[in-house]
């Protein structure tokens, strides 16, 4: 798996968490699907097979397969792409073909017999989810269209939040890396100056002026105290190695930027 993959992993997950879903990667918790993905490799060898994600959701058997590459979504048997193709490259290479495989394996061995197969290409930014309902007995068209509207809402509502934490992640790191340039112009900056202006940036960051003797003291407006403070210290950038390597040890992919340059 490509760190492509393993990223879109992650994404799917965070879906699956936001839609209050309980998951389990490549294998499942119920002890009879477990038991039939035993014999359900991908490429026919009767072997384990390892689909994404398994999951319950109400009545149904949810199963996810996904690919980095959008191109990867899907392979047909013919270009009228009504039926996908279920030879061993096909199911290996491509999103909904695999994880139509496992839906129809768990419906060919477990008691489950309402699964949907969900396939994912691309990133968190662009990807393409498609549902495939495969089930024996049969699914009356109002249950579908009934779960495929809630299953899309969820993950429709997911994706928005998501989106806004990204971008207010984006956001931090540029204010931070601007707030960061600036302060390392500061002195450049209220140097050249105009009077009026070195009065506003001193109301904007000191309080409390007053001599002492020949000295002039003054207290911080916050944040800038708070500023000054940390930067006097070398331990909090210890602090952020600490937390960096515990989460790699943990597999956890939370970024956190070196900031030993900004020291």
């Amino acid at each position: 798996m490509n760190k492509n993959e393993r990223t879109l992993d992650f994404h799917i997950g965070n879906l699956l968490t936001s839609a209050e879903i309980q998951f389990t990667p490549n294998a499942s918790n119920i002890a009879e699907i477990h038991e039939a993905l035993k014999t359900s490799s991908k490429k026919g060898t009767g072997r384990v097979g390892f689909p994404e994600f398994t999951a319950k959701s109400g009545d149904f058997i949810l199963v996810v397969e996904d690919k980095a590459d959008l191109n990867k979504q899907a392979h047909y048997t013919d270009e009228s792409e009504t039926e996908l193709a279920l030879d061993t490259k096909s199911i290996t290479d491509f999103a909904e073909n695999g994880a139509l495989h496992y839906a129809k394996e768990i419906v060919a061995k477990t008691n489950f017999k309402k699964v949907f197969a969900f396939e994912c290409t691309g990133d968190e930014k662009h990807h393409i989810i498609r549902p495939i309902f495969v089930g024996k007995g049969g699914i009356t068209k109002s249950e579908y269209d009934k779960y495929y509207l809630q299953t899309r809402n969820k993950i429709a509502d997911t994706d928005a939040r998501l989106k806004l934490l990204q971008d207010a992640e984006d956001n931090y790191y540029l204010t931070v890396d601007h707030v960061l340039n600036l302060a390392n112009r500061a002195k450049n900056i209220f140097e050249s100056s105009e009077m009026e202006e070195k009065h506003q940036l001193i109301k904007m960051t000191l309080q409390n002026l007053r001599l002492n003797g020949s000295l002039v003291q003054y207290d911080y407006l916050n944040p800038f105290d708070e500023i000054v403070k940390y930067a006097d210290r070398s331990a909090w950038l210890h602090t952020v190695d600490d937390v960096r390597t515990n989460i790699e040890r943990q597999n956890a992919y939370i970024y956190i930027p070196d900031l030993r340059g900004y020291a």
